[in-house]
């Protein structure tokens, strides 16, 4: 009887976000993985070259709200599709994920263990740590909550909650020079950054006065020929370089106030070009945390780096638990299930994944857009991804809140490589769900 009683208690103690009902986009209809095709509307890249309007400064607003979601182009099927097989969800009963994200750390109830042989049978490696996005609060659909929401309530399962259980690592900046050359250095990347930004970039044109902003070419000849803070290797910083210190803490900039102070929203040049035109490089929004592309005589911001070029990719390999076909990632650490659910909203893609029973093992959650990030090859097209079986076109929700706003959602769009925000009430995306902690194993 004692024995009982105790377990009863546990139980209650312990419920999952998903023991609750069965939330939106959890009856997944049969078959393979949707890759868009009519039913899937999709955000626009607002920067894609044959739809630029004459003036440049127009571009700065992106609206990406539901009214400018437009159905995928190729309804056709795709052959990945047969590749990528469609998930059956179940409840589960796992994880207890905190419910104020404001109070984590000690007294946490979860107890991370690393070194579960499990993990050995199902491929989990242990790979690098991944830093958090910087989202310390909770959301609905439409506004930040006092607290995340609690066991079996929607949205729970989302990107601050989990930071709260320490699936990842915080941003960790040191700072030197002097001003007006100031530096920044993560720790995480190695890399040492820009802090101050000039009045003028020398050497650049402009688009409303000389020096005020850059074309792609005079941004690579102005890192080229920077001498700042006593050092004189700076470069224009690859895409993935500089997504590394978006910081999602924030709604309005997507950059960390501490470590870049009067740093705001921008569109910043990235070295990297698109793999399908290389007239066309990708730029960096820190006002929504954003990444699309512009045509490389438009005229943007710049942000210098030095150091050892970052841009790590996924070393994945794919292996069988029962009939479960799941893909691990040697280079992080993360387990990911091969396929992928069908068109849901935000909710129905935390849900989704909060209640999916896979391989033997109940334990999976939607990832934050830093991890989903880490499926991009953006040397690749349709799709940008090294990823097995991943379709030509698809778009994956994250857990994480976009910065351009409470009602949407961050998330990726796999043709290209392109980060958008997507609007949170809108069913017509796609969930990749991951479990574990990269750089230690499972949780």
């Amino acid at each position: 009887m004692r024995a009982s009683f105790l377990i009863a208690v546990m139980f209650l103690y312990f419920c999952s976000c998903g023991s609750g009902g069965s939330g939106d986009g959890r009856d997944v209809p049969d078959g393979a993985l949707e890759d868009g095709g009519d039913d899937q509307p999709e955000i626009e890249d607002p920067a894609a070259p044959d739809t630029l309007p004459d003036d440049p400064e127009e571009e700065v607003e992106v609206d990406l709200d539901p009214a400018d979601l437009t159905d995928a182009e190729d309804a056709a099927e795709d052959p990945a599709d047969e590749e990528m097989g469609q998930l059956d969800v179940a409840d589960r009963d796992a994880t207890d994920l905190v419910t104020d994200a404001t109070d984590v750390g000690d007294g946490d109830p979860i107890d991370l263990d690393l070194a579960d042989e499990e993990e050995q049978e199902m491929g989990q490696q242990t790979g690098s740590p991944l830093p958090c996005t910087g989202q310390t609060t909770c959301y609905d659909g439409s506004a930040a909550l006092e607290s995340c929401p609690a066991d079996g309530a929607p949205f729970c399962g989302q990107d601050a909650q989990y930071a709260g259980l320490d699936y990842c690592e915080p941003f960790d900046f040191t700072f030197g020079g002097t001003a007006p050359e100031e530096v920044v250095t993560d720790s995480h990347t190695g890399l040492m950054w820009q802090r101050t930004l000039p009045v003028a970039y020398e050497g650049c044109s402009g688009s409303k006065s000389v020096g005020e902003s850059c074309s792609w070419t005079e941004a690579v000849a102005y890192c080229d020929g920077l001498s700042y803070a006593g050092h004189e290797d700076w470069r224009l910083p690859r895409a993935r370089e500089l997504e590394s210190i978006l910081f999602y803490g924030e709604v309005g900039a997507a950059i960390d106030p501490d470590a870049f102070p009067g740093a705001s929203g921008g569109m910043f040049w990235t070295s990297t070009a698109r793999a399908d035109n290389p007239d066309v490089a990708w730029y960096v929004n820190f006002a929504s945390g954003d990444l699309f592309s512009f045509p490389k005589t438009f005229k943007q911001d710049v942000r210098c780096v030095r150091g050892e070029v970052f841009e790590p990719l996924g070393e994945f390999a794919e292996s069988t638990v029962g009939e479960d076909v799941i893909v691990a990632d040697a280079a992080t650490g993360l387990t990911w299930a091969q396929g992928s659910s069908g068109s849901l909203s935000w909710a129905g893609a935390l849900s989704y994944c909060e209640s999916l029973e896979y391989a033997d093992r109940d334990d999976w959650r939607l990832p934050n857009i830093t991890e989903l990030r880490t499926l991009v090859d953006r040397q690749r097209h349709s799709p940008a991804s090294l990823f097995p079986g991943m379709p030509e076109s698809i778009t994956l929700l994250s857990s994480t809140t976009s910065p351009a706003g409470a009602t949407h959602a961050s998330g990726l769009m796999l043709d290209d490589g392109a980060a958008g925000h997507y609007s949170k009430s809108v069913a017509g995306f796609s969930a990749l769900c991951v479990r574990g902690v990269a750089g230690g194993g499972s949780e």
